[in-house]
């Protein structure tokens, strides 16, 4: 019977030992040292990767144009924030993008030959802010923003280059880059406010209605 117990005292003091050397010495608790009363527990947890997305606004219709005889300009605004959502976790940064064919009128009534503006005609969609106040961001507050706190900005040529460009990279019709976060930046959710379009109408537009399917692109990579 003394035996028994005995044994069972060495198997107690044999798991003690593998507790010890299994207890990460101040590896997670920072600021925490083991003694014979305090013990230092590590602590870990797993972010799984998410996507990145986008919600576009819809776009108000353009002012209706009065034909006279000369060119005219006609606006439209956004019903709304560019909702972009980057849950990858990769900091690799993101850029979004503007892209339609020329406005177009279909054969009927007073439009002739499936009539289309000249490419290059509708411009605008720059950057102009971002908001991720209310999804209490951590890198997201104040304004001297650094690190990961630095949101998306403007690309260069955004707003000025034709959305409905012929002569862009890529082609006819290659999508305009309006704004980019950086690597390492712009990562959770912002909303993004770009401001409106503008489509120069040629003099000799047909007195019909003109349109044209505009392609918002989020994609990887500044």
């Amino acid at each position: 019977m003394r035996k028994l117990i005995g044994l069972g005292a060495a198997a107690i003091l044999a798991g003690a030992s593998v507790l010890a050397v299994g207890t990460p010495a101040n590896t997670f608790a920072a600021g925490c040292t083991a003694n014979a009363t305090t013990g230092c527990i590590g602590a870990t947890v797993t972010m799984n990767q998410g996507a990145l997305s986008l919600t576009a606004p819809t776009l108000a219709a353009f002012q209706a144009v009065n034909l006279n005889g000369q060119d005219a300009t006609t606006l439209a605004s956004w019903n709304g924030t560019f909702k972009i959502v980057d849950a990858t976790g990769t900091g690799a940064g993101w850029h979004l993008t503007l892209g339609s064919p020329a406005f177009s009128c279909a054969t009927g009534g007073n439009c002739q030959n499936n009539d289309a503006f000249p490419n290059g005609e509708l411009t605008g969609g720059a950057f102009s802010s971002y908001s991720c106040a209310a999804y209490s961001e951590q890198h997201c507050s104040g304004t001297a923003q650094t690190g990961r706190g630095v949101g998306p900005g403007g690309f260069s040529g955004a707003g000025t280059t034709p959305i409905d460009n012929a002569s862009g990279t890529g082609g006819a019709n290659a999508p305009v880059e309006e704004v980019s976060a950086a690597t390492n930046t712009g990562m959770g959710t912002y909303d993004v406010t770009l401001s409106g379009l503008s489509l120069h109408v040629p003099a000799d537009a047909y007195a019909a209605t003109y349109t044209t399917t505009i392609t918002a692109t989020l994609s990887t990579s500044p």
